[in-house]
């Protein structure tokens, strides 16, 4: 029996949320990527189009999904060039946009990456933020001890892993894993154990 793929997706709505807008649509084409919809039918172009097989990182978005077994949210980032628009029913989607923006404020990994100069033309930027957001956000997770203001339960180590799937054409990496790393609470502990074992030497 051929199914029709269209007919069979348009007789439940597809309901989602991007950076806290919800959507709700009654017919969308199967072969709809989240990318193709984000940019042409939102305000959200943060997310871009470059390579398009999940290879480059100019497209991620942070995906919120409720898990009714573990009875909690997963997050966790994806390609959205890759990310079927139908998949993502009862999904929250986050953006660069939904992370920090001029109007509301920019978030602190928006902050240093400008301000270690992490970025020239800005095209990977985005994804870079959504990358390292996600990783943050999984890293609070933890069972980890409370960080000192300022630093993050993430590693120096989880944090330059948050960008491997990140291709930057302009600045080179060493910026924006300097960036990413300053979140992490364990490289200032390694810096103040190294230091105490220097001055007990001496």
């Amino acid at each position: 029996m051929e199914v029709n793929y269209e007919t069979e997706i348009s007789t439940k709505s597809l309901v989602f949320a991007v950076n806290g807008e919800r959507f709700e649509l009654s017919k969308v084409d199967p072969s709809t990527t989240l990318l193709e919809f984000l940019r042409s039918q939102t305000t959200f172009k943060s997310v871009k189009l470059s390579c398009g097989e999940g290879g480059c990182g100019a497209c991620v978005v942070l995906i919120s999904k409720y898990d009714p077994v573990l009875d909690r949210v997963e997050d966790f980032t994806a390609s959205s060039c890759l990310t079927l628009l139908c998949s993502i029913h009862g999904c929250s989607i986050t953006t660069s946009e939904g992370i920090g923006n001029s109007k509301n404020g920019f978030h602190p990994i928006q902050e240093r990456i400008a301000g270690f100069h992490a970025t020239q033309c800005g095209f990977c930027t985005p994804g870079m933020c959504v990358s390292l957001f996600g990783t943050l956000v999984n890293a609070e997770k933890t069972n980890r001890p409370d960080p000192p203001s300022g630093f993050s339960k993430l590693t120096a180590a989880e944090a330059e892993e948050a960008i491997a799937g990140n291709l930057c054409r302009c600045t080179g990496y060493r910026p924006i894993a300097d960036a990413c790393k300053s979140f992490a609470a364990n490289k200032i502990w390694a810096s103040t154990l190294s230091g105490e074992k220097e001055r007990t030497r001496t």
